[in-house]
């Protein structure tokens, strides 16, 4: 989410969990790969077990009915999974710029050869190959087991299963997951009459350095006001 957001909450307010899951940096090559050809699911569960284990732990410091979800980019997507795999675990979610759809990232995305490593299409000791320049340079031809594989890891599949209410902080002028993705999935939210809200930024891009109190803003609301 970003350290100037974390850092903003008031301590004696807020229990803040930064889970270091597979695939991220301070473990070794193996566990940053390790990821690769799992996402979706191995991360999820680091995430998932990271918060029971501290419900757990800390009972009567944490309320597990106001148990919150945010996540930018990357953590978007892990948030959506989240969010649809344990719809009575979260209260609610703020995602910024989250990959909301893998198949299309494929078409939409300035690093869409990232997209290629992480689903395990391409084998990331492979990341070099003229095959991911061929993904940068839109010239990739996708097989239909490629397409089976994004299809299966997307979040988009399963925003049915979304039952709390969402933030959405997007920025317009997003090169690597453009806004596009999130908006379907809130259309679809929205057509079931599901509490979603959308921040459009029309000067920001992927890295959205403005709008941190705008979250802030939502998630006190919701955790006094409701």
């Amino acid at each position: 989410m970003g350290d100037r957001t974390i850092s903003s909450m008031p301590p004696t307010t807020y229990c803040v969990l930064v889970p270091n899951y597979h695939g991220s940096f301070g473990y070794g090559d193996a566990f940053l790969h390790s990821l690769c050809g799992h996402i979706g699911e191995i991360e999820v569960k680091d995430v998932m077990d990271a918060v029971h284990v501290t419900l757990t732990a800390h009972p009567s410091m944490i309320d597990a009915s106001r148990v919150y979800v945010m996540g930018s980019s990357y953590g978007g997507f892990i948030g959506l999974h989240l969010l649809e795999k344990h719809p009575s675990s979260f209260a609610g979610a703020i995602l910024r710029n989250p990959v909301a759809d893998t198949v299309t990232m494929m078409t939409s995305s300035d690093m869409a050869n990232w997209m290629l490593i992480l689903a395990g299409i391409i084998p990331s000791q492979l990341a070099s190959s003229d095959v991911l320049e061929q993904a940068v340079d839109g010239k990739y031809e996708y097989t239909e087991d490629d397409l089976c594989i994004l299809q299966r890891v997307n979040p988009r599949r399963e925003v049915d299963k979304i039952a709390a209410p969402i933030y959405f902080i997007l920025g317009e002028k997003d090169c690597r997951v453009v806004n596009q993705q999130t908006l379907e999935v809130v259309r679809v939210l929205r057509a079931t009459h599901h509490r979603v809200e959308v921040y459009l930024n029309p000067k920001d891009d992927h890295y959205l350095r403005s709008p941190f109190s705008r979250e802030l803003t939502w998630i006190i609301q919701r955790l006094h006001f409701r």
